[in-house]
């Protein structure tokens, strides 16, 4: 699994290392390689065994560009896991890792400025799957409780209105939300609001 995307800051080194945690707490023997130039993941597993006598529970290295993909290849047989964190670019490093990986997870915050790095993600991608035909990628909404607590709205209220930038969309009509908010680029409509059916109609006779 790589954790990786075009677009510093977006939590991938936090997907990353939770993953980690998680899949040796299920039972599973982890490598967690970290490719990242900067080298959080690792700084992460340091902090970890400083707070577990000397044991994080899993494997870490440290490795770039064309060697991540022969790391892989040599150690696939020993673990059950291996999450690779990659730097927030079009690096050697996150090619090599999606030429050996069966899953890139992408994970956007949801705020316009992120959501609009999906179309390199997009690239990037498909350009990996020419080598690596078994690549699925997985768009995970991340840092939804920044939103909520930016924006005093509940948790699944802004992983809604996420997606709903995600996918493009300007407006979302809801009766659930504040009509005529303004949440990022996404502008909340109540369809059953009296002062809002001229634009509904608008809006229907576009589709």
């Amino acid at each position: 699994m790589v954790a990786g995307g075009t677009k510093g800051g977006s939590g991938k080194t936090l997907l990353a290392t939770s993953l980690s945690v998680l899949r040796t707490a299920a039972g599973q023997d982890v490598l967690l390689i970290d490719a990242d130039e900067q080298g959080s993941a690792m700084d992460f597993t340091r902090q970890r065994q400083r707070r577990t006598e000397g044991d994080a529970g899993y494997t870490a290295i440290q490795t770039r560009e064309a060697d991540v993909a022969v790391q892989v290849r040599r150690m696939v047989q020993k673990y059950g896991d291996i999450v690779i964190d990659v730097g927030g670019r079009d690096t050697a490093s996150q090619r090599a890792a999606l030429a050996v990986a069966d899953a890139l997870l992408i994970p956007f915050p949801p705020t316009s400025v992120d959501l609009w790095t999906s179309d390199t993600v997009v690239t990037l991608l498909k350009e990996a799957q020419a080598f690596n035909p078994r690549l699925r990628a997985y768009a995970i909404i991340n840092k939804a409780s920044e939103l909520a607590r930016a924006h005093r709205m509940q948790l699944w209220d802004c992983v809604v209105c996420a997606a709903a930038t995600q996918a493009g969309a300007k407006a979302l009509l809801t009766e659930d939300m504040q009509d005529g908010r303004i949440i990022e680029s996404l502008r909340l409509i109540n369809p059953f609001a009296p002062a809002n059916a001229e634009a509904i109609e608008t809006l229907l006779a576009v589709l």
